[in-house]
């Protein structure tokens, strides 16, 4: 029922496409003159590429999907790369091209659409990209390319679903984290070695200069009153 409905649709299609060529040849015996035969020719070059597309196929077209690389993490960026390539150089009006993304990543942050609309003419080989902002997390999959590619006047609309698998798995983010060890010591505590250090604030050594953690009790103030400086008492340091 499906393939006789096509081929009713397909012949309906060429009856009114004859039928125009018909009604302008005859407006141009009848009526005569420059303009009606300008009229006639001028629409005769689109009823030949319409007849002509309607016996093109859309199978000789392969489409490939180029990945920088298949391991991501969430939030990064994707620029996708579409590739399409044919062995016939058939002049094609309008090439409507849309990668069918899985539902996870066709709600994602887009820049621009996986959708292109393309003008290739001879060409037989033609890219476009779009970018996919901020991946999901998870595993993804890409299954197929829906091709469309039609006449000017509209008559005729060729369809043609395409496979090109691919898979990119995406990572949960993350941030990274400076490690600076303790640059002060306590009294009676520990360092950011293993080791234990101890003070004996009994005994001084001698002065530096202060530090951001140090005791207020740990300030030579006769140091401090030279220098003009904070300094602080130095104290022996014993590791057990």
């Amino acid at each position: 029922m499906k393939k006789l409905w096509k081929f009713t649709k397909r012949a309906w299609k060429f009856i009114l496409l004859f039928f125009l060529i018909f009604l302008t040849f005859s407006y141009a015996m009848f009526q005569g003159g420059f303009v009606s035969w300008f009229l006639f020719y001028s629409f005769l070059p689109f009823a030949i590429y319409c007849v002509a597309l309607s016996f093109y196929s859309l199978n000789e077209l392969e489409v490939k999907r180029i990945l920088p690389k298949t391991d991501y993490n969430a939030g990064e960026p994707l620029k996708v790369t579409v590739q399409i390539k044919r062995s016939k150089g058939f002049p094609l009006f309008y090439l409507i091209v849309q990668d069918n993304l899985d539902q996870s990543l066709e709600y994602a942050d887009k820049a621009s659409s996986p959708k292109a609309i393309l003008f290739p003419g001879f060409k037989k080989e033609f890219t476009y990209e779009y970018i996919i902002d901020k991946l999901p997390r998870g595993e993804h999959f890409f299954q197929t390319f829906t091709l469309r590619a039609g006449d000017p006047l509209g008559l005729f609309e060729k369809e043609k679903t395409r496979p090109a698998e691919g898979k990119i798995i995406v990572y949960p983010a993350y941030t990274e984290l400076l490690y600076r060890p303790f640059e002060h010591q306590y009294d009676q505590g520990l360092t950011a070695s293993r080791e234990r250090v101890q003070r004996d604030t009994t005994m001084a050594v001698g002065v530096r200069d202060y530090q951001p953690g140090d005791r207020f009790s740990w300030i030579n103030w006769k140091a401090t009153a030279k220098r003009n400086e904070i300094m602080t008492k130095e104290f022996e340091q014993r590791q057990s």
